[in-house]
């Protein structure tokens, strides 16, 4: 693991120096580091990279660079980053760029989808988070294959999953509630078809997902009010009643509690969302495990994708 020749090269452009020390801290043996505080560094960075008359400047950064794989960490999202990452895309137009984050949003989500982000990841990683982001470097046969043999090495012993058939009473209810999440307001309201008692199946739902139930409703309805007000012009009265929150007032506490801001400020295209731990978590849980939910079953307004739903369509909500 030591040797030079089993690590991969990525660069690393993170504004906050916590941010840079988690994402380095999360995969230190796996690759050697460019780091870039601020996209000037990351513009001086280019410059010295192309050759003095290249034919492609840009093509010449990726081959010269060796910048396969760019990571852009943040921790939230704003109006600056997602300038960013468009002006990270036409400077690195065919290499892999993934995001880690602290906390996801809806219009996060869009600019990541737009601007052809591989892969969105939360930050600290989860069991299955690093799992993913190697598999996805494997596909695009990035890593050496020495790497790739210790780190799924390092991954035998199983991790909890939504594949597991211990727990597939949770992914009946996982379906369910994505079919009506709108109106339902507790567990019975999705387990009536389910072999169980709600006990048992409060117990499991929490130790997969680490929240109960209610929470984990209650951020379901909280992440559709998001899109409802990022991609429409519904009024908050309405999305309130819609959602099956008992009031208006009810749903803009609840949404300022876990997002940081009133439904308003976010309809009127303020992004500095401060996430709740209990919704990062929830957050965490969906862009970890949904890809595991059958892709047989096209449930509610998600799109069915070969192997598992796209994480990134399964939060936009897009047909």
């Amino acid at each position: 693991m030591e040797s030079s020749n089993a690590r991969s090269r990525m660069l690393l452009v993170a504004f906050d120096e916590d941010m840079s020390a988690m994402v380095i801290r999360e995969l230190p043996n796996f690759f050697d580091f460019i780091l870039l505080r601020s996209m000037d560094e990351l513009e001086s960075f280019k410059q010295k990279q192309d050759p003095p008359h290249p034919k492609s400047g840009l093509q010449a950064l990726n081959a010269r660079a060796g910048t396969e794989v760019v990571v852009y960490a943040l921790a939230y999202g704003s109006k600056e980053h997602f300038n960013n990452l468009q002006q990270l895309r036409s400077i690195f137009p065919e290499s892999l760029i993934y995001l880690f984050c602290q906390n996801v949003s809806i219009p996060l989500l869009r600019v990541a989808l737009r601007h052809k982000i591989e892969e969105v990841f939360m930050l600290p990683f989860g069991e299955g988070d690093k799992r993913n982001l190697f598999n996805s470097l494997d596909k695009n046969r990035i890593l050496p294959a020495e790497l790739m043999s210790l780190h799924r090495k390092e991954q035998d012993g199983g991790v909890r999953s939504l594949d597991s058939h211990k727990f597939q009473p949770i992914v009946e209810l996982l379906d369910n509630i994505e079919k009506g999440f709108k109106k339902g307001t507790s567990i019975q309201d999705f387990s009536s078809d389910i072999p169980l008692s709600i006990s048992r199946l409060c117990h499991m739902f929490k130790e997969l997902t680490g929240q109960t139930c209610s929470q984990y409703l209650i951020c379901r309805k909280l992440e559709e009010s998001e899109r409802l007000l990022a991609e429409t012009n519904t009024p908050v009265t309405s999305i309130a009643y819609h959602l099956g929150f008992a009031n208006p007032s009810h749903f803009s506490r609840a949404f300022k509690e876990h997002l940081g801001l009133t439904p308003k400020a976010f309809s009127d295209g303020d992004n500095e969302i401060r996430c709740s731990s209990a919704y990062s978590h929830y957050q965490k849980f969906r862009l970890e495990h949904f890809p595991a939910l059958d892709p047989e079953k096209k449930v509610g307004s998600e799109s069915k994708v070969e192997g598992g739903y796209d994480r990134t369509s399964v939060a936009l909500g897009f047909r």
